[in-house]
């Protein structure tokens, strides 16, 4: 990563995204929250070489995802609170 004197070795935690983050949400609900932030208009897309490129704002994104996971959990009969 960038850092003030140079590229800066920085460590990352590794999160598995293919089993669900809680037994309530659908096993695919990262790829239905993208889908649905990339729908709303909210990024720019054009072209960087010869590909399609998608540019977005990722506090905006995380700000989404999270009104996305309240709306879901609210809509569910009898479920106030996330189970986890």
């Amino acid at each position: 990563m960038p850092g003030p004197g140079g590229p800066t070795w920085i460590e990352f935690e590794e999160f598995d995204t293919g089993d669900p983050v809680n037994d309530a949400l659908p096993m695919n609900c990262f790829e239905i929250i993208v889908n649905d932030y990339l729908a709303s208009g909210r990024v720019r897309v054009g072209v960087v070489g010869a590909a399609t490129a998608t540019l977005l704002d990722g506090p905006t994104l995380v700000a989404f995802g999270i009104e996305w996971l309240e709306r879901f959990f609210s809509d569910r009969p009898g479920k106030s609170e996330l189970e986890i």
